[in-house]
């Protein structure tokens, strides 16, 4: 009777010390993950540049992946590359959202199709088209750094507001610049006749009024030292600022550029331009997106080639178009002997050069008086006497036509897009980090014909051979038994 209770009562110890192990392992395994990438170049873990990033980035992660409910397939996708980012940071979220049951966040994150994944970092956002790490890490280093990047909207001469809700307006364009980090402020030169150094970007968007000569020349002399801009003009007057224009060795066609085929291109006007097609540069030459031109102005270059400036067409005309002088002609016919020039034609452009940045061409973006001129010959020995400067790229864009960035046309298609990759380029946040994903040395199975033969005939004949013969085989013996 002893030995049976005793039986009895080691049973039930190892039973509770069995759900005890049990219990204690489902803890550890819910509350400890452990992985191990045993693929050739660790390709399910985050490369050590990735790592590296996400390391620096001290505040949480959100992710948005803007995905119908029945695309089980993305959701997946997106899932296996945000995991990866979670096994080196804690504080990293993923939200799913359905893009037809929410509008209002695709709106808010200007998201302008299914599948694009939002990344978040420090309330700055940026949507991308391909939820893979070397996207996502570029990205988040955009989003880092982006708060040191200013950019500087000229005003006090009829340019584009970036605070009003007209459709004119410029401010749904801002808004979409500070959301990705940008800081945005504005500069009136007839009341502050210097451009402060922390300017990263300068824009010109469409002054209506001449500025000033001494304003002109300030300008000039911004871009002369090494200054970054972005000049937009319109079709609706004069751009003006010739000292500018000299500078940079361009002139604005006068008019505006037609395109006979708007028809074909589901166009309600020859001067509306779709563009689905960009020559190959740093800011077009990967973009995607289609982009709408309400009536654009084109330009030529490359007059002033001894600034040392390498130009290259951003947005460019066919054949089939031109430029028309007279914006009152009906019908619109081209004509040479009044000034029309053929297609193609230039209406987008980027320009870039080596200059220096010694303190010296830092402090020289102001206009210098008359005054000084007496000065000139001390302040070349006290520059001769500095050490020689460093080289930077410069980088300026020019676009004609103001309207594609106004609150009302700025969330058709590519147009947000292409201001903000415009913006972003010349702030020279466009160096991507280097991120190469190790390829499968296996990926490629590759057989001598010989060998390719030996496979097919033993599958398609030796094999079944040896199945009917040990068929057979059976069928003999047994029939002898």
């Amino acid at each position: 009777m002893g030995n049976r209770k005793s039986k009895l009562t080691q049973q039930w110890i190892n039973a509770i010390l069995a759900v005890l192990i049990v219990g204690f392992a489902a803890w550890l395994t819910f509350n400890f993950k452990t992985e191990f990438d045993w693929t050739a170049g660790n390709r399910n873990t985050l490369t050590a540049a990735s790592q590296k990033l996400v390391a620096a980035l001290p505040d949480p992660i959100h992710f948005y992946g803007f995905v119908y409910a029945e695309d089980v397939g993305t959701h997946q996708s997106i899932t296996h590359t945000v995991d990866l980012y979670r096994q080196f940071k804690k504080n990293v979220a993923l939200t799913f959202i359905d893009p037809s049951r929410d509008p209002q966040k695709v709106k808010e994150f200007d998201v302008n199709q299914p599948g694009q994944l939002v990344v978040e970092y420090q309330g700055r956002h940026e949507a991308l088209d391909t939820a893979s790490e070397p996207a996502i890490s570029e990205a988040l280093e955009r989003l880092a750094h982006a708060s040191n990047t200013t950019i500087t909207f000229l005003t006090g001469d009829g340019e584009r507001n970036i605070d009003g809700g007209k459709n004119d307006g410029y401010s749904s364009f801002v808004a979409q610049l500070r959301n990705k980090g940008f800081k945005v402020n504005t500069l009136n030169l007839a009341l502050q006749p210097t451009i402060p150094a922390s300017t990263s970007v300068l824009v010109i968007a469409d002054p209506k009024n001449q500025m000033l000569p001494q304003q002109q020349a300030i300008l000039a002399d911004y871009v002369k030292h090494g200054g970054s801009l972005l000049w937009i003009a319109d079709t609706e007057r004069d751009p003006g600022l010739a000292p500018l224009a000299k500078e940079l060795g361009v002139h604005w066609l006068p008019g505006f550029v037609v395109f006979p085929n708007y028809r074909e291109l589901g166009m309600g006007s020859p001067g509306i331009y779709l563009s689905a097609r960009y020559p190959h540069n740093p800011v077009t030459g990967s973009f995607d997106q289609i982009t709408v031109f309400p009536l654009v102005r084109a330009l030529t270059y490359g007059k002033n080639t001894a600034a040392g400036w390498h130009p290259q067409p951003m947005l460019e005309t066919d054949d089939k178009a031109w430029s028309n002088v007279d914006e009152n002609e009906n019908p619109i016919v081209f004509d040479t002997a009044k000034g029309d020039v053929a297609g193609p034609l230039t209406i987008g452009l980027i320009q870039t050069r080596e200059v220096g940045t010694s303190p010296a061409a830092a402090d020289s973006k102001v206009a210098p008086a008359k005054d000084d001129a007496a000065k000139a010959p001390a302040a070349k020995a006290a520059k001769d006497a500095k050490p020689a400067a460093q080289k930077k790229q410069q980088r300026v864009a020019l676009v004609g036509d103001a309207d594609f960035l106004s609150n009302g046309n700025v969330h058709l298609l590519g147009n947000g897009a292409l201001g903000t990759s415009m913006v972003s380029w010349l702030a020279n946040r466009d160096t991507a980090l280097s991120i190469a994903i190790p390829k499968a040395p296996d990926h490629d199975l590759y057989l001598p014909g010989w060998a390719s033969w030996l496979i097919t005939a033993g599958f398609v004949v030796i094999l079944p051979l040896i199945l009917i013969l040990f068929g057979t085989a059976r069928w003999v013996i047994r029939r002898r038994r």
